[in-house]
């Protein structure tokens, strides 16, 4: 008689006991930081990106008298949009050690031309692209 009701005791202990670990588990599992998670650190280079001036063989030209408009924006998915003009090339971009790379253009029909490195000079990034230099201010930020 003893062992059934040290049985029994076991029995109403098993619920409430197998509730509490379920609940522990459960407040456990979503115990991660609230709003889903660290925040993506966003690039410095993510935004929008003006052309200034452009050199070539020594000589400097202001990109307003060349383009009515070339522009660079980098989003924060990694995507890229180029305009030159009335001309618009999208792509995908990435940062680099020395600065960023946009590939997948469009601009060339050639896979291993159809990229842009583009390397950061004091907080400009600047494009060598056939012989030439296109030097490009940052006007907005992704945050902006």
């Amino acid at each position: 008689m003893k062992a059934q009701s040290n049985t029994k005791k076991i029995q109403k202990l098993i619920i409430p006991v197998g509730i509490l670990i379920l609940g522990i588990f459960l407040l456990c599992a979503c115990g991660g930081p609230v709003g889903g998670g660290e925040k993506e650190e966003v690039s410095k280079y993510a935004g929008k990106w003006e052309a200034e001036t452009a050199t070539a063989s020594g000589v400097e030209m202001d990109i307003a008298n060349i383009f009515s408009e070339f522009t660079l924006v980098l989003n924060t998915d990694g995507s890229a949009e180029i305009v030159v003009g009335e001309q618009t090339a999208g792509g995908e971009w990435a940062e680099t050690e020395t600065g960023v790379v946009i590939t997948n253009t469009g601009l060339s029909d050639n896979l291993e031309e159809d990229s842009l490195e583009m390397t950061d000079q004091d907080g400009e990034l600047v494009l060598h692209y056939s012989g030439m230099e296109v030097t490009f201010t940052q006007t907005s930020s992704a945050g902006e």
